[in-house]
């Protein structure tokens, strides 16, 4: 008999192409799977939706530099109750305020009361008119504040925040105080709020020595100015922190 031309195959390579077989089958089923998985995934995830929860607030009413009116029938702004009001000519100023000598004091002791709806920082601004005259041992007139504010921070409550000299008649001196305490709003159903200290107490003639007659006949007439400024109390932790706002409000360099 002729023999068959048979070929022997080792078995190491008979075992590799077998597993090359089955390596081939896995991928190809793989490739079906990841294919069907990736066609129903838009419905094989779990979801769910919550329920909305509603937190309600309001915010307090008010306005960027809002102004502050001294309302008399509340007692409310800038209060200075030891004033004069007694004007027996009817000029507008009041008998005990007129034709002032040298260290002469009127009364006159400005605080804040509050009606503002929040919370704040107070401070106040003092404008003092300047004049040129001599007092005690000068030679020649020299510009002045024409009065001394007396008893000033007399319990140490208020900071100066801004200080700034008149350096020619018809100027005035500038002097910003905050109240270093927190002035409370008022509340519902209140008229008024908080209030500061009495940050002087009066104004002093100096103890002028020469003064030259104005058009009017008096040597100097003009007023005190005191403003009223309020920052919010949320956010600042001091008068000091809150300075530089409240400067910028009433119109102060830094």
């Amino acid at each position: 008999m002729k023999r068959q031309n048979t070929q022997m195959v080792p078995k190491s390579r008979k075992r590799a192409r077998e597993t090359v077989g089955i390596r081939r089958g896995a991928v190809a089923l793989a490739l079906l799977m990841s294919a069907g998985v990736a066609a129903g995934a838009g419905y094989a995830a779990f979801s769910a939706s919550g329920e909305t929860t509603r937190n309600t607030f309001t915010i307090q009413a008010g306005q960027e530099e809002g102004k502050i009116d001294n309302d008399e029938d509340n007692g409310t702004g800038v209060v200075e109750p030891d004033w004069p009001d007694q004007d027996e000519d009817g000029n507008g100023i009041p008998d005990d305020a007129e034709n002032l000598q040298p260290g002469s004091v009127v009364p006159k002791n400005p605080k804040f009361v509050s009606p503002l709806s929040y919370d704040a920082w107070v401070a106040l601004k003092v404008e003092v008119p300047a004049a040129s005259f001599r007092i005690g041992g000068e030679t020649k007139d020299t510009v002045h504040d024409c009065v001394i504010l007396t008893q000033l921070n007399q319990d140490k409550k208020w900071e100066l925040l801004y200080q700034k000299l008149a350096k020619k008649e018809g100027e005035s001196s500038v002097y910003y105080y905050g109240y270093k305490d927190v002035v409370a709003g008022r509340r519902d159903g209140e008229k008024r709020g908080g209030e500061t200290s009495f940050l002087f107490q009066g104004i002093q003639v100096p103890d002028i020595t020469s003064i030259s007659e104005k058009e009017d006949g008096t040597g100097f007439s003009g007023s005190v100015l005191v403003t009223p400024y309020a920052v919010q109390l949320e956010g600042y932790e001091s008068i000091s922190e809150a300075g530089g706002l409240l400067k910028e409000l009433a119109g102060l360099s830094t």
